[in-house]
């Protein structure tokens, strides 16, 4: 198995170009690293050391680089950031002066996961805006999907409504028509928007198109992450069995290629799905534990990712979202008590009840926050 793994970094070696599919990552890009891992982490010297006593001294350095990534994504998904993090910057030291870009906008997406599993999102955005010149400068439409994404999916553990709404509007890609392959990571960050705004319908609808297609080309580490969203989405809406089967599967990919990070990263959602299952199913599994443990410190670190925008405020009832939106419309009490046939006292009664909820004394104030959280 060593000299499959070999062969297909020589591949690579001699052609650059697509090496991660326009994926970011290089384990689940052109050819599927994920089967390998353990083979890989026990030879990585021996691999390593092979490209280092290249003739061609630039080529040297770049097979270093790919193998480094590779190595890097393995130890990160099996929850070893250290020793990713080791990797990463040892690769990221050459590629920031020169190198592939697709090599390196990985190596920068794997920074990042590191940064935000050790509770440095804040330290994020300096780096996804640094990216930007770079990748725009190349002019590679796919880097350029993938980097508009990679800040929409930074946002969401941050809960940057205004740059994760942004992306929904002018960049997210649509489901209705062809769908591709090259934009997968997209559509996965799209669904986790659907998630966090409750539309559980459109999220699973687009996990569906999705899955179809990664199955019908043999996409594991995309489909153990796709199986994961639905399983999500299927609890949240109170389909607990639907859900169980899609964890489960989820769970025979992940436990295969040691993806613990995949799962564990989704922090409260992923926590409170697998802590039900493990109850339900009233098994003791080691790999299960570990996908629990993890996930709730990523819940701790982060209790505002994926949570719906109107967390936070008491619900509101169905006649104050009515008179929220009238008041958006700049009606005064007495046309909108004339538009629900209430009394102006009525009226002033539930615009009491909403200012105290909202947290605000002045009509124009409520309206304002009702926007920006998404309550209307």
């Amino acid at each position: 198995m060593i000299d499959e793994i070999i062969e297909n970094i020589d591949k690579i070696i001699n052609d650059l170009s697509g090496i991660t599919a326009n994926r970011l990552s290089i384990i689940n890009g052109k050819y599927d690293f994920t089967e390998y891992g353990p083979i890989f982490e026990e030879n990585a010297k021996l691999i390593l050391d092979k490209y280092a006593s290249m003739g061609d001294k630039n080529n040297a350095v770049i097979a270093k680089c790919i193998v480094q990534i590779i190595l890097a994504e393995i130890y990160y998904q099996k929850n070893d950031c250290y020793d990713s993090l080791i990797m990463v910057n040892s690769a990221l030291a050459f590629l920031e002066e020169e190198g592939n870009e697709e090599i390196w906008i990985v190596g920068r997406f794997f920074q990042m996961c590191i940064m935000i599993v050790t509770g440095q999102v804040s330290a994020i955005y300096p780096l996804v805006d640094g990216m930007e010149t770079r990748i725009y400068k190349n002019g590679n439409k796919e880097l350029i999907g993938n980097y508009e994404a990679l800040r929409a999916w930074c946002a969401l553990y941050d809960n940057a409504r205004d740059i994760i709404d942004s992306w929904m509007i002018n960049n997210a890609p649509n489901e209705y028509g062809e769908m591709r392959l090259s934009d997968s990571f997209a559509y996965m960050v799209k669904a986790r928007i659907y998630y966090m705004q409750e539309r559980y319908l459109a999220c699973g609808t687009l996990l569906k198109y999705l899955i179809k297609l990664l199955e019908n080309n043999n996409r594991y580490m995309e489909l153990c992450e796709a199986y994961m969203l639905m399983a999500l989405a299927l609890y949240a809406d109170k389909h607990t069995k639907e859900a169980f089967e899609y964890f489960e599967k989820s769970l025979v990919i992940a436990m295969n290629r040691k993806f613990v990070r995949l799962l564990a990263d989704e922090g409260e959602a992923m926590y409170m799905l697998a802590r039900s299952y493990k109850r339900k199913a009233a098994i003791k599994d080691e790999f299960l534990n570990t996908i629990i443990k993890a996930s709730k410190e990523m819940a701790l670190m982060y209790p505002q990712y994926l949570k719906k925008y109107k967390d936070g405020f008491t619900k509101f009832t169905e006649k104050e979202i009515e008179i929220l939106r009238l008041l958006a419309d700049k009606r005064n009490n007495k046309e909108i008590a004339e538009f629900l046939d209430n009394t102006p006292n009525t009226i002033k009664h539930h615009l009491k009840n909403i200012y105290g909820k909202l947290g605000v004394n002045s009509r124009t104030e409520a309206v304002e926050v009702a926007t920006k959280e998404h309550i209307i």
